[in-house]
């Protein structure tokens, strides 16, 4: 009886065979990349040789600047998705019962304070730094984190407030006190 992951790994070396004889060039930035793709599909030892067998005819290798980019892309991407799991966590903690534009609000007032000379520079320092979110001191918003409890409304507002879109102006913070622009439950000041 033929494993799943040998099935796996037949189709995948047909389908480069396919391409290869369609003439479309595979970018891979050495065989090892195809071997890592095998290790994923395949478990049992006596087939590991055969990306040993694949033609590197229709590889072409990538230059070294071409994968620095790509490295450094991925580590964006990763930094950009952490912010944006960050600032969803803290909308949903301060936020998650207001309406939209209040969680984009909430979210504003974080990177008006990333980009104030009065707070620090990242989104993590602004969250965390003492006294200013409640969730932040209490736990809460770790377990949010930890867990992805946020929302999807939540994740939204966190993507559009860093984008730039902005309710509040350049207000810095918000509370429930009375003063400043209201948004359901939250002034903004």
């Amino acid at each position: 009886m033929i494993k799943k992951n040998k099935i796996q790994w037949i189709a995948f070396l047909l389908a480069l065979d396919l391409i290869a004889a369609a003439g479309v060039t595979v970018q891979a930035a050495s065989m090892q990349d195809l071997k890592d793709v095998e290790v994923v599909y395949m478990s049992d030892t006596e087939n590991h040789h055969a990306a040993d067998q694949v033609s590197n005819s229709f590889v072409s290798p990538i230059s070294e600047e071409v994968l620095e980019v790509q490295k450094k892309a991925v580590e964006i991407q990763k930094k950009e998705r952490f912010e944006e799991e960050l600032l969803a966590s803290i909308i949903f903690c301060e936020a998650g019962n207001q309406s939209y534009e209040g969680q984009v609000a909430v979210g504003a007032v974080v990177m008006n304070r990333i980009r104030s000379e009065g707070f620090p520079d990242s989104m993590e320092e602004v969250i965390y730094q003492p006294g200013q979110f409640v969730p932040a001191t209490t736990g809460w918003l770790d377990r949010i984190r930890a867990t992805s409890g946020y929302t999807e409304t939540a994740m939204q507002a966190a993507k559009d407030a860093i984008k730039g879109v902005n309710p509040i102006g350049e207000c810095l913070f918000f509370d429930q006190g009375g003063q400043g622009y209201q948004i359901g439950a939250h002034y903004f000041h």
